[in-house]
């Protein structure tokens, strides 16, 4: 990599000066005015920004409101974590599957079929034994500040790999919705998120074997991350495949020595019920193929209904249409003259996320630092296809809809009760796999 100078802006939004020194960069890489005002668009694609200004005032607002409302009960997913560990540490069984019920809160239903059988929990449970010390406002808060802080901090290392200012990298990150949501619900995703950044900088930084380390563990926390992987697997070499065996091992016994062999084959001889039960209860946001073709002619249950007919699983198609995607990705990647190495990480954990079980809508956070990279490419003047540009630009405001995926389906369609959220984001990452597809199959500019 290029010796990196860092870059002073006077002003992230309206200014686009470099030293001479990186002016070769800075025509390639990203710069916050191109970004807003692509300079091959024509009006009415500038203007379209004023929706995406529209999209984050007013589910920033709303974020807010409902926060202040809700606090600190808000965060569901963070409290699964916590009364577990308070449940274990009090002496409780890991593998007591009434646990929910005992430890004194009243849940949401859906909590009591599937966080006894959650499978990434003994993993988390270290950790959560820790912060359970303190009261749960304080814990939760000590939980989302860190996520944030460490986001904040690798998302300045993402500016100075990608040689554009930090506070522009910084202010695109806050405005991400998805963001808001793991910091709503206290969900683990936030620091996975962070990991993905972190294990593609180390990679590309030259710590080949902590990379792969590192993507063992996130790929122990959910499989379909090891997606990411690929990019490195094909470029790193042995260090890099034996940093992967060496994070997935360090996991195992991580999580041996928290739950023990009994609570490791409760979680997997549960599997199957949990894999059921989130499907039953999750269907409608579920934006992998599993969940988008269940839009369509899915199962019916007592909660949705497919748009076309009901078959009792979706399961051979989903998994026709990700080998197709996967014989095509593989294809392209092959083929790709010399992709930028972000771009070909947004390809495969896109494919990633399609090809799980399930993926939800805040998963985007993972795909942070492989759109910006995907919007400054689309904002460059030369860029060949303005088609594909205009496209991007148009589906902007797609990937910020944040909490209004949820409104709409609630509110506004629950007479129909079709799964709206499952289309709506599955739809999304079809469109950016595509992107991606093309993005790293054009020549770069000269």
């Amino acid at each position: 990599m290029v010796a990196q100078k860092r870059m002073r802006f006077p002003n992230p939004f309206t200014s686009a000066t470099a030293s001479d020194k990186d002016a070769e960069m800075h025509e390639t890489l990203l710069a916050c005015r191109r970004l807003w005002n692509p300079p091959w668009a024509p009006l009415w694609i500038r203007a379209w920004k004023g929706v995406i200004f529209g999209l984050l005032g007013g589910q920033g607002l709303a974020f807010l409101v409902n926060l202040l409302q809700h606090f600190p009960y808000q965060s569901v997913d963070f409290a699964q974590y916590y009364f577990l560990a308070q449940w274990v540490h009090q002496g409780g069984a890991f593998a007591d599957p009434e646990w929910p019920f005992k430890v004194g809160i009243l849940w949401p239903k859906w909590v009591y079929l599937v966080t006894p059988f959650l499978p990434y929990q003994p993993l988390l449970l270290p950790v959560m034994r820790v912060l359970r010390a303190l009261p749960y406002t304080y814990a939760y808060l000590v939980w989302s500040g860190g996520a944030i802080l460490l986001l904040w901090l690798l998302a300045g290392r993402l500016a100075r790999n990608l040689t554009v200012s930090p506070l522009c990298i910084r202010v695109a990150l806050l405005c991400f919705p998805s963001l808001w949501f793991g910091m709503y619900w206290g969900n683990v995703d936030l620091y996975l998120a962070a990991g993905v950044l972190g294990a593609v900088l180390l990679f590309y930084e030259g710590r080949v074997a902590w990379s792969g380390f590192l993507w063992g563990w996130l790929g122990a926390f959910k499989p379909f991350l090891l997606f990411g992987a690929a990019p490195a697997l094909r470029r790193g070499g042995r260090s890099f495949l034996l940093g992967l065996i060496g994070g997935g091992m360090s996991a195992f016994l991580v999580a041996w020595r928290a739950v023990g062999g009994r609570g490791l084959w409760f979680l997997l001889e549960r599997l199957p019920q949990y894999t059921q039960k989130t499907a039953q209860w999750f269907l409608d946001g579920n934006a992998s193929i599993t969940g988008w073709l269940s839009f369509w002619v899915g199962p019916e249950t007592a909660l949705s209904r497919p748009l076309l007919f009901h078959l009792p699983s979706v399961q051979p198609f989903a998994l026709v249409l990700g080998l197709v995607l996967l014989v095509v990705t593989v294809w392209a990647w092959r083929k790709a003259p010399a992709p930028a190495p972000w771009l070909e990480e947004g390809l495969w954990l896109t494919l990633g996320m399609l090809m799980a079980p399930f993926a939800w809508p805040q998963y985007l956070l993972y795909l942070f630092g492989p759109l910006a990279v995907l919007y400054a490419r689309f904002a460059q003047p030369a860029k060949p296809h303005r088609a594909w540009s205009a496209i991007a630009y148009l589906l902007l405001p797609a990937l910020l809809t944040g909490f209004l995926w949820g409104g709409v389906d609630t509110h506004l369609l629950a007479l129909i009760r079709f799964r709206v959220v499952s289309l709506f984001a599955g739809s999304i990452y079809f469109a950016l796999w595509l992107l991606f597809l093309v993005s790293i199959l054009e020549p770069r500019p000269a």
